[in-house]
Protein backbone atom coordinates (compact mmCIF):
# COMPACT_ATOMS: atom_id res chain seq x y z
CA UNK A 1 0.00 0.00 0.00
CA UNK A 2 1.08 3.39 -0.68
CA UNK A 3 0.45 5.87 1.54
CA UNK A 4 1.01 8.49 -0.97
CA UNK A 5 -1.78 7.72 -3.34
CA UNK A 6 -5.20 8.91 -2.65
CA UNK A 7 -6.45 5.25 -2.36
CA UNK A 8 -3.90 4.30 0.29
CA UNK A 9 -4.15 7.69 2.56
CA UNK A 10 -7.99 6.81 2.21
CA UNK A 11 -7.54 2.85 3.37
CA UNK A 12 -5.35 4.22 6.69
CA UNK A 13 -8.12 6.70 7.27
CA UNK A 14 -10.36 3.85 7.36
CA UNK A 15 -8.63 1.65 9.07
CA UNK A 16 -8.54 4.41 11.80
CA UNK A 17 -11.77 4.80 11.70
CA UNK A 18 -12.20 0.98 12.36
CA UNK A 19 -10.36 0.85 15.50
CA UNK A 20 -12.23 0.05 19.03
CA UNK A 21 -11.91 2.30 22.20
CA UNK A 22 -8.29 2.92 23.67
CA UNK A 23 -7.31 0.53 20.59
CA UNK A 24 -3.39 1.19 19.88
CA UNK A 25 -2.24 2.24 16.44
CA UNK A 26 1.74 1.71 15.73
CA UNK A 27 3.00 3.73 12.81
CA UNK A 28 6.92 3.60 11.46
CA UNK A 29 6.99 6.20 9.00
CA UNK A 30 10.28 5.58 6.53
CA UNK A 31 12.87 7.17 8.09
CA UNK A 32 15.75 7.04 4.86
CA UNK A 33 16.16 10.85 4.43
CA UNK A 34 15.11 11.59 8.28
CA UNK A 35 18.25 10.25 9.50
CA UNK A 36 22.17 11.17 9.61
CA UNK A 37 23.69 8.90 6.86
CA UNK A 38 21.69 10.97 4.46
CA UNK A 39 21.42 13.96 5.86
CA UNK A 40 24.30 15.28 3.55
CA UNK A 41 22.39 14.89 0.52
CA UNK A 42 18.80 15.15 1.96
CA UNK A 43 20.36 18.63 4.00
CA UNK A 44 17.94 18.14 6.97
CA UNK A 45 19.15 20.27 9.96
CA UNK A 46 17.60 20.52 13.27
CA UNK A 47 17.14 24.47 11.99
CA UNK A 48 15.81 23.10 8.26
CA UNK A 49 14.26 20.11 9.02
CA UNK A 50 12.49 20.44 5.61
CA UNK A 51 16.04 19.97 3.58
CA UNK A 52 16.41 20.07 -0.22
CA UNK A 53 12.55 19.79 -1.50
CA UNK A 54 13.64 19.81 -4.55
CA UNK A 55 14.74 16.21 -4.20
CA UNK A 56 11.69 14.11 -4.79
CA UNK A 57 12.47 11.64 -1.85
CA UNK A 58 12.94 14.41 0.27
CA UNK A 59 9.41 16.16 -0.53
CA UNK A 60 7.60 12.77 -0.47
CA UNK A 61 8.97 12.38 3.08
CA UNK A 62 7.62 15.64 3.90
CA UNK A 63 3.94 14.97 2.34
CA UNK A 64 4.41 11.94 4.50
CA UNK A 65 4.69 13.46 7.95
CA UNK A 66 1.76 15.72 6.82
CA UNK A 67 -0.15 13.44 6.54
CA UNK A 68 0.88 11.07 9.48
CA UNK A 69 0.03 14.34 11.29
CA UNK A 70 -3.68 14.06 10.18
CA UNK A 71 -4.26 10.78 10.69
CA UNK A 72 -3.13 11.07 14.35
CA UNK A 73 -5.40 13.85 14.77
CA UNK A 74 -8.23 11.13 14.02
CA UNK A 75 -6.72 8.48 15.82
CA UNK A 76 -6.94 10.99 19.18
CA UNK A 77 -10.60 11.93 17.85
CA UNK A 78 -11.74 7.82 18.25
CA UNK A 79 -10.13 8.04 21.86
CA UNK A 80 -7.33 5.16 20.91
CA UNK A 81 -3.45 5.59 21.44
CA UNK A 82 -0.71 5.61 19.07
CA UNK A 83 3.15 4.87 19.38
CA UNK A 84 5.42 6.20 16.50
CA UNK A 85 8.85 4.58 15.97
CA UNK A 86 12.10 6.35 14.19
CA UNK A 87 15.78 6.05 14.99
CA UNK A 88 16.79 7.81 17.64
CA UNK A 89 19.02 10.29 15.13
CA UNK A 90 16.12 11.21 13.53
CA UNK A 91 15.34 14.71 12.52
CA UNK A 92 11.14 13.33 11.81
CA UNK A 93 10.15 15.49 15.61
CA UNK A 94 11.63 18.61 13.68
CA UNK A 95 8.63 18.47 10.73
CA UNK A 96 6.59 21.66 11.76
CA UNK A 97 3.05 19.84 11.26
CA UNK A 98 4.31 16.43 14.37
CA UNK A 99 5.78 19.85 16.30
CA UNK A 100 2.50 21.27 16.26
CA UNK A 101 0.68 18.23 17.27
CA UNK A 102 3.18 17.30 20.29
CA UNK A 103 3.42 20.90 21.33
CA UNK A 104 0.36 22.53 20.72
CA UNK A 105 -2.68 19.51 20.52
CA UNK A 106 -1.54 16.52 22.52
CA UNK A 107 0.55 15.62 25.58
CA UNK A 108 3.14 13.16 23.95
CA UNK A 109 6.04 11.26 25.60
CA UNK A 110 8.99 10.25 24.54
CA UNK A 111 11.39 7.60 25.24
CA UNK A 112 14.87 6.19 23.74
CA UNK A 113 16.12 2.61 24.34
CA UNK A 114 18.50 -0.35 22.77
CA UNK A 115 16.71 -2.33 20.13
CA UNK A 116 19.04 -4.61 21.21
CA UNK A 117 17.35 -4.82 24.81
CA UNK A 118 14.51 -6.94 22.93
CA UNK A 119 15.94 -8.83 20.45
CA UNK A 120 17.16 -6.68 18.13
CA UNK A 121 20.40 -7.34 15.55
CA UNK A 122 22.24 -3.89 15.21
CA UNK A 123 23.43 -1.77 17.77
CA UNK A 124 21.41 1.52 16.75
CA UNK A 125 19.38 3.26 19.26
CA UNK A 126 15.61 3.94 18.71
CA UNK A 127 12.46 5.92 19.94
CA UNK A 128 8.61 6.27 20.54
CA UNK A 129 6.87 8.61 20.70
CA UNK A 130 3.44 8.28 21.85
CA UNK A 131 0.62 9.11 24.39
CA UNK A 132 1.30 5.39 26.24
CA UNK A 133 2.16 6.81 30.17
CA UNK A 134 3.87 2.88 30.44
CA UNK A 135 6.25 3.04 27.30
CA UNK A 136 8.99 4.93 29.26
CA UNK A 137 9.60 0.77 30.56
CA UNK A 138 10.64 0.53 26.95
CA UNK A 139 14.04 1.97 28.24
CA UNK A 140 15.85 -1.22 30.11
CA UNK A 141 19.21 1.51 30.83
CA UNK A 142 22.55 1.74 29.23
CA UNK A 143 24.64 -0.70 27.41
CA UNK A 144 28.10 -1.00 27.62
CA UNK A 145 30.40 -1.06 24.24
CA UNK A 146 31.43 -4.70 24.64
CA UNK A 147 27.42 -5.59 25.30
CA UNK A 148 26.38 -4.16 22.39
CA UNK A 149 29.73 -5.44 19.93
CA UNK A 150 28.68 -8.95 21.42
CA UNK A 151 25.18 -9.13 20.60
CA UNK A 152 25.29 -6.85 17.07
CA UNK A 153 24.92 -9.47 14.33
CA UNK A 154 24.15 -7.03 11.82
CA UNK A 155 25.80 -3.62 10.75
CA UNK A 156 24.35 -1.16 9.57
CA UNK A 157 27.39 1.24 9.04
CA UNK A 158 30.81 1.14 7.54
CA UNK A 159 33.78 3.31 8.47
CA UNK A 160 36.56 4.27 6.14
CA UNK A 161 39.17 6.85 5.47
CA UNK A 162 38.80 9.78 2.80
CA UNK A 163 41.90 10.68 0.96
CA UNK A 164 42.28 13.62 3.39
CA UNK A 165 42.64 10.94 6.61
CA UNK A 166 39.69 12.09 7.67
CA UNK A 167 37.37 9.17 9.09
CA UNK A 168 33.78 8.81 7.37
CA UNK A 169 31.04 6.32 7.23
CA UNK A 170 28.26 5.16 4.78
CA UNK A 171 25.00 3.36 5.42
CA UNK A 172 24.82 0.07 4.41
CA UNK A 173 21.56 -0.10 2.27
CA UNK A 174 21.11 -3.91 2.58
CA UNK A 175 21.77 -4.03 6.50
CA UNK A 176 19.52 -1.40 6.79
CA UNK A 177 16.27 -3.03 5.17
CA UNK A 178 17.10 -5.79 7.08
CA UNK A 179 16.68 -4.32 10.47
CA UNK A 180 13.55 -2.54 9.66
CA UNK A 181 11.90 -5.74 10.80
CA UNK A 182 10.48 -5.39 14.15
CA UNK A 183 11.70 -8.63 16.43
CA UNK A 184 9.25 -10.62 18.22
CA UNK A 185 10.30 -9.64 21.29
CA UNK A 186 9.36 -5.73 21.07
CA UNK A 187 5.90 -6.52 19.46
CA UNK A 188 5.45 -8.84 23.25
CA UNK A 189 6.87 -5.52 25.38
CA UNK A 190 4.80 -3.32 23.69
CA UNK A 191 1.45 -5.71 24.08
CA UNK A 192 2.37 -5.99 27.68
CA UNK A 193 2.92 -2.19 27.96
CA UNK A 194 -0.33 -1.61 26.19
CA UNK A 195 -2.29 -4.20 28.16
CA UNK A 196 -0.86 -2.22 31.66
CA UNK A 197 -2.00 1.65 29.94
CA UNK A 198 -5.84 0.04 29.47
CA UNK A 199 -5.59 -1.03 33.28
CA UNK A 200 -5.13 2.55 34.27
CA UNK A 201 -7.74 5.00 34.46
CA UNK A 202 -8.17 6.89 31.31
CA UNK A 203 -6.54 10.23 31.28
CA UNK A 204 -7.27 12.46 28.49
CA UNK A 205 -4.35 13.06 25.70
CA UNK A 206 -5.51 16.12 24.16
CA UNK A 207 -3.61 20.13 25.85
CA UNK A 208 -6.50 21.80 25.54
CA UNK A 209 -10.36 21.11 26.88
CA UNK A 210 -13.27 21.00 24.34
CA UNK A 211 -16.74 21.48 24.96
CA UNK A 212 -19.16 21.44 21.53
CA UNK A 213 -22.34 22.41 22.09
CA UNK A 214 -24.66 19.03 22.85
CA UNK A 215 -27.77 21.76 21.39
CA UNK A 216 -26.17 21.34 17.84
CA UNK A 217 -25.91 19.03 15.19
CA UNK A 218 -23.35 17.34 13.27
CA UNK A 219 -24.10 19.32 10.39
CA UNK A 220 -23.79 22.92 11.99
CA UNK A 221 -20.85 21.89 14.21
CA UNK A 222 -19.19 20.90 10.90
CA UNK A 223 -19.83 23.78 9.17
CA UNK A 224 -18.54 25.82 11.73
CA UNK A 225 -14.87 24.78 11.88
CA UNK A 226 -12.58 27.08 10.32
CA UNK A 227 -11.35 27.72 7.12
CA UNK A 228 -7.88 28.79 7.56
CA UNK A 229 -5.57 26.26 7.27
CA UNK A 230 -6.20 24.00 4.47
CA UNK A 231 -3.12 21.68 4.55
CA UNK A 232 -2.04 22.12 0.96
CA UNK A 233 1.49 20.73 2.55
CA UNK A 234 -0.78 17.61 2.99
CA UNK A 235 -1.63 17.91 -1.24
CA UNK A 236 -5.36 16.60 -0.36
CA UNK A 237 -6.78 17.86 -3.07
CA UNK A 238 -6.74 14.86 -4.97
CA UNK A 239 -8.37 13.14 -1.97
CA UNK A 240 -11.44 15.76 -1.97
CA UNK A 241 -12.05 15.08 -5.58
CA UNK A 242 -11.66 11.30 -5.19
CA UNK A 243 -14.60 11.35 -2.38
CA UNK A 244 -16.36 14.37 -4.69
CA UNK A 245 -16.47 12.48 -7.75
CA UNK A 246 -16.14 9.05 -7.46
CA UNK A 247 -19.50 7.40 -8.00
CA UNK A 248 -18.86 4.39 -5.75
CA UNK A 249 -18.38 6.80 -3.11
CA UNK A 250 -22.15 7.89 -0.94
CA UNK A 251 -21.64 11.01 0.84
CA UNK A 252 -24.78 13.54 2.04
CA UNK A 253 -25.08 17.02 0.29
CA UNK A 254 -23.50 18.95 2.80
CA UNK A 255 -20.53 17.37 3.54
CA UNK A 256 -20.21 17.57 -0.70
CA UNK A 257 -21.18 21.61 -0.26
CA UNK A 258 -17.83 21.66 2.22
CA UNK A 259 -15.61 19.42 0.04
CA UNK A 260 -16.19 21.85 -2.80
CA UNK A 261 -15.08 24.95 -0.33
CA UNK A 262 -12.04 22.73 0.29
CA UNK A 263 -11.06 22.47 -3.29
CA UNK A 264 -12.08 26.35 -4.18
CA UNK A 265 -9.71 27.23 -1.53
CA UNK A 266 -6.98 24.97 -2.66
CA UNK A 267 -7.42 24.92 -6.24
Amino acid sequence: MDFLSVSGFLLSLYSILNLVDRGLSLWAPDCGSWGIPCRGTSGRSYICPLGHEFYQFVSRANLMISRLSLCLLLVLCQNCLFLLEQPSQSLLFRHPRFEWFCNRVAWVFYVRFWMLHHGGTSSKQSVFWGNLSTMRDLDKGRMTQSERQSKTSVKTTRKYLDKSGQRRFVGDKEALKRTQQYPSQLGDAVHQLYMQELSRPVVGSLRVNLTPSMEKTAVQLFDELPMGDVWKDACLLPVFQYLYFCRHTRTVFWVCLKLSQFMIRMG
